[in-house]
This record gives C-alpha cells, sequence and structure tokens, in this order.
C-alpha cells in the first residue's frame, strides 16, 4: 500500500514485530522502527495501515504508548479517531 502513496510528509514507519525492525520496506525503502519511535520523534498523527489490527493498534497507541496525536485507520476508507477515543 505505501507504493502508492506520496511519502514526502511520511516521517516513520512503525511496526511492533521486532522481527521486522530495521528491515526496509522493498519499494519505498523505508526503515522499520518499534513502536517507542513515535514518542522519541514526537510524532503527531499516525496512520494505521493493518485493517486486520486497527483497533487493537489504536487502542495500544494510546494506552501502552501513550500517543496522544491524531490516529487515522485506512481500513475500508480513512477514519480519524478522537483524540479522546
Amino acid at each position: 500500500m505505501l507504493a502508492a502513496i506520496e511519502l514526502d510528509g511520511l516521517h516513520l514507519l512503525v511496526d511492533s514485530d521486532h522481527g521486522k525492525v530495521g528491515l526496509y520496506t522493498p519499494v519505498s525503502h523505508l526503515c522499520v522502527a518499534p513502536p517507542e519511535q513515535i514518542k522519541a520523534q514526537a510524532i503527531d498523527a499516525v496512520i494505521v495501515m493493518a485493517p486486520a489490527y486497527e483497533r487493537e493498534i489504536a487502542r495500544d497507541l494510546r494506552s501502552r504508548y501513550h500517543f496522544a496525536g491524531t490516529i487515522v485507520l485506512a481500513g475500508g476508507g480513512f477514519q480519524v479517531l478522537d483524540p479522546t477515543a
């Protein structure tokens, strides 16, 4: 999916699978970082690109990583979550 979008504003690609951290995406050549980097880099918005796990990921972003920014779910069209959700 990343191969089909403009990446100018994309600063970080995150995956909680530690086996993927440090690897690069095949087309866009972005390095995969662990979720802890979201806070370390002061990211203000996250686009969740895993439709099967989007609610779980959004919940983890808020509770486990204390992410207070905007979360956008990309599965089935883009949905912006309420920051208090």
